[in-house]
């Protein structure tokens, strides 16, 4: 089983580069360097290589959140239509249910979609809306689960306690 999962972490490791390439293809279509430095930077990351080299939770929170960074460069450039609006919170539904940290990538997008539709404040709701409740659809379940099951949505009590239980965290040796 080990062994399989960890395959699919390498599987994943071309998703968030692909990603990130698209995204950065449509920030900068005239500059094919301003394209290629970012990616192959993010690429040769020793840390971002041993992430999808082991088995983890975070490759596919990463590949999640770069889903996500690219459906809001999307929906932004597009102003927000109904397809990128949908494809946006789907993407965050994903981020919703993967890893805690993957949900650094929620202010960010609230504040672009706040700052860009500032003007309008009908869009803003039905954008913010329909973001929401697409959220919900897709990742809800997950926290009713994780309610019914451990007593915590977020699962941080649980995680502690069992932390707790093995003897406690590892303390770095001082000076």
């Amino acid at each position: 089983d080990v062994h399989l999962v960890r395959l699919v972490n390498v599987a994943l490791l071309p998703v968030p580069l692909a990603l990130a390439y698209i995204t950065l293809r449509r920030l900068f279509p005239a500059s094919v360097l301003m394209r290629t430095w970012p990616l192959a930077i993010m690429a040769t990351t020793p840390q971002f290589t041993l992430v999808f080299s082991y088995v983890t939770n975070d490759s596919p929170a990463i590949a999640a959140s770069t889903f996500a960074i690219y459906a809001l460069v999307r929906a932004y450039q597009s102003n927000f239509t109904g397809r990128d609006t949908v494809l946006l919170g789907f993407a965050l539904g994903i981020v919703a249910l993967h890893k805690f940290t993957g949900f650094m990538v929620f202010p960010v997008t609230t504040l672009t979609i706040v700052w860009s539709l500032r003007q309008t404040p009908r869009q803003l709701v039905r954008v913010g809306i329909t973001i929401s409740l697409i959220v919900l659809a897709v990742s809800l379940w997950w926290y009713v689960r994780m309610i019914i099951v451990y007593g915590d949505p977020f699962g941080i009590a649980t995680t502690q306690a069992a932390v707790d239980a093995s003897g406690g965290a590892p303390v770095p040796f001082r000076d």
